[in-house]
Formats: structure tokens, C-alpha cells, sequence
């Protein structure tokens, strides 16, 4: 089975997902899903679901069905159309406005750090003032780390490259941290 979610993002399209089988009974339109969404994980609502799909590029599964049973109904996700035609949002924008604040599910990328590994490494660089070199000192004295505050306190953006290969050296493990927002 598919499904069709939406998520809070200016995107005015639904994104196919595969439903595994053990949520197909959970699986019904107006419940909440958490499914991948490029490198992050986000909340979104299922607005369908089908047998069949017409996607050929690769489609990935849902992460988990957040409710027992749909928290909306046909009649309101007609109004959260109306909605978001009126004010030229998205759906899945709208569809915000029916839960909480808090109660939907976002990841943060966390690197957990060998640290005695760490300090080997920053131990042979021979640049200290290269960018690798401030990301191993930031890492020696610590067991995991956010990669966006890692971002921050190093003062650069991209610092992709640069985790990817501390990452095949064994240095570090890149995981994305599941959690309900605040």
C-alpha cells in the first residue's frame, strides 16, 4: 500500500510513500506519519492512500503512524483545502493548524564522537587553524555533539565534506535524533 502525505512545508504536492505492514491498519487518511524527507524527518498527514501508484522513481517507508485513529476528518480536510487556497499556503501549512504546537516529530542530526580517536587525529594535523583541525578540537572532549550547534561554535556552514571523512577515518558515527518539537 501507498500513501499520499503532506508536510508543513510550501511544497503544494503530496509525497508517495510506501506504507510497511504493520501500519497498514493505522494507515488511514487524517493520521499523522513520520517519513523521511531528504536528509531530515518530518511529520506530515496522510490526505490518501491507494493499492497502487503511479511513482517509478524509488519510494521510501513510513517511519510511523503517530495516531490511533485520524484526527481529521473528510469534512475538515475539505475546509484545510479551502484554507490553503484562501491564504496560498500548502496543505500540509494548513494542516498544521489542526494539532498542537510540539506535538509533531522532527530530527536533528547528532555525531557521536570517539574522542580519544578524535585527539589522534587532531594530535597529526599539521594545520591547527584549518577547519578540520577546529572541528577535532571541539570534538576531543566530548561524547556527542549537534551537528548544527558543531556548525555554529566553528563558524562555518559547510561543513559537510569535512564530517564525511572524519566519518570513514572511525572517528565519528552520524545519526539523525528523532524528537518531538518544543
Amino acid at each position: 500500500m501507498y500513501a499520499e502525505i503532506v508536510f508543513p512545508l510550501p511544497f503544494r504536492k503530496a509525497f508517495t510513500y510506501l506504507i510497511p505492514e504493520e501500519f497498514e491498519p493505522y494507515a488511514l487518511k487524517g493520521v499523522r506519519a513520520v517519513a523521511p524527507f531528504g536528509k531530515r524527518t518530518l511529520t506530515g498527514f496522510i490526505i490518501n492512500t491507494s493499492r497502487e501508484t503511479s511513482v517509478t522513481e524509488k519510494i521510501k517507508p513510513i517511519i510511523d503512524i503517530l495516531d490511533d485513529k485520524p484526527i481529521i476528518n473528510d469534512k475538515e480536510l475539505k475546509f484545510y483545502e479551502w484554507l490553503s487556497d484562501y491564504y496560498l499556503s500548502s496543505l500540509g501549512e494548513a494542516l498544521r493548524l489542526a494539532v498542537p504546537y510540539g506535538s509533531d516529530i522532527e530530527s536533528k542530526r547528532k555525531i557521536l564522537i570517539d574522542s580519544e580517536f578524535c585527539r589522534k587525529l587532531f594530535d597529526e594535523e599539521k594545520d591547527k587553524k584549518s577547519t578540520r583541525a577546529k572541528i577535532l578540537k571541539e570534538l576531543i572532549n566530548r561524547t556527542e555533539i549537534n551537528q548544527n550547534y558543531l556548525r555554529k561554535i566553528i563558524g562555518k556552514k559547510n561543513i559537510y565534506s569535512q564530517l564525511q571523512t572524519l566519518k570513514r577515518k572511525g572517528a565519528i558515527t552520524i545519526v539523525d535524533d528523532v524528537e518531538a518539537r518544543r
